[in-house]
C-alpha cells in the first residue's frame, strides 16, 4: 500500500470513504459515553473497554468501516479500514507500562485501547 506516514499515523493517499464512514459513525453514536466501571484504587469512575466496544461495534460494521488493534510488544497499533473501498488509518501508541508484569503489560493495552476508540470517535 502507498501511503502517506507522519508522526505515528499511516493513512491511504485517499481516505475519503474511511473519514465519511467515520462521520456518519460519530452521527450515530454521539459524543458521551457514560461510564461503568469505577476504579478500586483510585475510586474514580471509568469507560469499560467493552461499553466501547458494544457502542461502537454495531455503528462501524453498518457503515463498512472495521477496526483492528494489534500489541507489537512496546505499543499498540489500530488499523481503521473501509471494507468497500480498502482505504485505511492507522495508529501507534507507546505503552507507558509502571510494571513490567504481565498484569501491567494487560492494563497499559486496555488503558491503550479505550484512549484510542475515545480519540477516535470523539468520546468522553
Amino acid at each position: 500500500m502507498m501511503g502517506i506516514n507522519t508522526n505515528g499515523i499511516d493513512m491511504d493517499r485517499s481516505i475519503k470513504s474511511v473519514l465519511s464512514a467515520v462521520f456518519k459513525v460519530k452521527g450515530e453514536i454521539g459524543s458521551t459515553i457514560l461510564p461503568e466501571g469505577k476504579n478500586p484504587h483510585y475510586g474514580n469512575d471509568f469507560i469499560q473497554l467493552d461499553s466501547l466496544v458494544k457502542k461502537i461495534d454495531p455503528a462501524c460494521q453498518k457503515h463498512g468501516l472495521g477496526i483492528m488493534q494489534f500489541p507489537t510488544g512496546d505499543g499498540l497499533v489500530t488499523l481503521v479500514f473501509h471494507e468497500k473501498s480498502g482505504e485505511y488509518i492507522s495508529s501507534y501508541y507507546e505503552l507507558k507500562l509502571d510494571k513490567q508484569t504481565s498484569q501491567g503489560i494487560g492494563s497499559a493495552l486496555s488503558y491503550a485501547k479505550r484512549q484510542t476508540y475515545q480519540a477516535l470517535f470523539g468520546l468522553s
